[in-house]
């Protein structure tokens, strides 16, 4: 008798503690009702757009994610706060990506973004001669600068971090040509300068990129998953409706109505990664202008959580 009350005295407390652990190993994509949450750093870039519509239009409230987003004017606060784990990702680009890699802060890729650029010109510019280029230093718009401008012009490169200084420049003749991201090189042009070339791409890759932190991805698999839903949800509503991306640009970038008809909107893809080959590409630039030697992993850099 007492054996038997042994075996279910025994019997009860498997089946609690098998109970318990079934309970708390419980996870949001098993409760998909549950809401999950992303704080999100941005830059006011035309690459933000999608993650604003998809918060205006409710996409991401219908796939139980709530989206946190934090605007930086500032680079260097954006970096700050993505190592501080105050924000769990941010939009950023691939130049800085590699450098936080070689220098041990190893974020993760999860989608490539759609920007745009513009070299803008005063009404001096002469084409014939070498053409002073501001720009900053390391950084994205050096690469497009060696990309796209430096085969056709003579340039001498003048490095200026802040984007309405080389604005500034530009319109006192200081400068015969500065790069400038949208939506800001449409002000530039609203105010008397002209594109002299645009880049939204190149041959489908984009140097812009959402970056997570590794403690996000391992901690938020669930909530980063609904996000890059709502954001290819968003992408084909933008696609759809090329005023819904230019009305949310003013709306939420706080920038001038009069500007909408001078903006360069790039075509927006759904969320993808960049590929081996770019990456290194990339890669071998970045080396090359800063003198270091990246340890390349390139399958590390990428977190796919693209379907």
């Amino acid at each position: 008798m007492r054996k038997m009350v042994y075996l279910f005295t025994l019997l009860a407390v498997v089946t609690l503690l098998f109970g318990c652990q079934s309970e708390d190993s419980t996870s949001p994509e098993d409760a998909p009702n549950e809401v999950v949450s992303l704080k999100l750093g941005l830059m006011p870039a035309v690459d933000a757009l999608p993650v604003f519509i998809a918060i205006n239009e409710g996409l991401f409230e219908d796939l139980n994610v709530s989206v946190d987003v934090e605007l930086f004017t500032n680079a260097n606060n954006r970096q700050t706060a993505l190592q501080t784990n105050e924000i769990d990702g941010a939009l950023t680009d691939l130049v800085a990506f590699l450098n936080n890699w070689h220098n041990g802060f190893e974020t993760q890729i999860v989608t490539s973004t759609d920007g745009s650029f513009s070299f803008l010109v005063n009404d001096q510019f002469n084409p014939e001669e070498p053409v002073s280029l501001g720009i900053m230093e390391v950084s994205v718009t050096n690469y497009l600068a060696d990309t796209f401008i430096a085969p056709n012009y003579t340039l001498e490169k003048t490095y200026i971090p802040e984007i309405p200084t080389r604005l500034e420049m530009l319109a006192q003749n200081q400068l015969d040509m500065a790069l400038i991201p949208e939506p800001v090189a449409s002000i530039g042009e609203r105010n008397g300068l002209t594109k002299a070339v645009s880049v939204t791409d190149e041959e489908g890759e984009s140097v812009q990129a959402i970056v997570f932190t590794k403690t996000a991805i391992e901690e938020n698999e669930v909530a980063i998953k609904r996000f890059v839903a709502g954001y290819n949800e968003a992408i084909e509503l933008i696609n759809a409706d090329t005023d819904l991306a230019l009305d949310t640009l003013i709306e939420e970038l706080d920038v001038p109505p009069e500007i909408k008809p001078f903006v360069t909107l790039p075509s927006y893809q759904p969320a993808r990664l960049p590929s081996r080959n770019y990456m290194e590409k990339i890669t071998a630039w970045v080396e090359d202008i800063q003198g270091i030697t990246i340890d390349q992993n390139i399958d590390a850099y990428f977190a796919d959580f693209v379907e």
